[in-house]
């Protein structure tokens, strides 16, 4: 468990000297061009037309870089954030909430051929015992009280006595 909770942290070490070694020399080699020259002489003819001061071109330049990061860093914490809800809204293992539905549509996963084994018993093996005499008195008296009470009918009655003793 603190295995999942310490996360071994990425360090930069590994960007740092991708930076060193092949960003900052193209890089470089990008800002000897004439095209780049070029390109801030457009910016810094921009600025001034607009009121602006040329020099701050640089500090404009790492202002927008700070704000590119800020941006990237609080939509990480938003992701973090809503994957963290969606992990505590799913349900746990022994949890049935919101499968019921996936339970009555998935098919049966036995085979056709499956047939369950006979139960065995070393006290009815010995004794002759049966252990649900008790039950189907209880469920063939629960059947004649609901004849008695009118909340089945002859009809019924016989049906469900019937399906009862079949064990459908």
């Amino acid at each position: 468990m603190n295995n999942k909770e310490k996360k071994k942290s990425k360090g930069l070490g590994a960007v740092i000297v991708f930076l060193l070694v092949f960003v900052i020399p193209q890089l470089m080699a990008a800002m000897e061009s004439e095209g780049f020259r070029r390109g801030t002489w457009i910016i810094k003819r921009w600025l001034q037309r607009n009121g602006i001061d040329p020099d701050l071109l640089p500090l404009l330049i790492v202002g927008a870089l700070l704000l590119i990061a800020l941006l990237i860093g609080r939509l990480k914490a938003v992701r973090k954030k809503a994957r963290a809800e969606t992990e505590t809204r799913r349900p746990t293992a022994n949890s049935s909430a919101g499968r019921t539905t996936a339970a009555k549509q998935r098919p049966d996963p036995r085979s056709r051929s499956f047939t369950p084994p006979e139960p065995s018993c070393i006290v009815c093996d010995h004794t002759g015992e049966d252990h649900f005499a008790h039950d189907r008195a209880q469920r063939i008296a629960q059947l004649d009280e609901w004849l008695k009470n009118g909340l089945v009918d002859r009809e019924e009655y016989r049906v469900l006595k019937d399906r009862y003793e079949r064990d459908l």
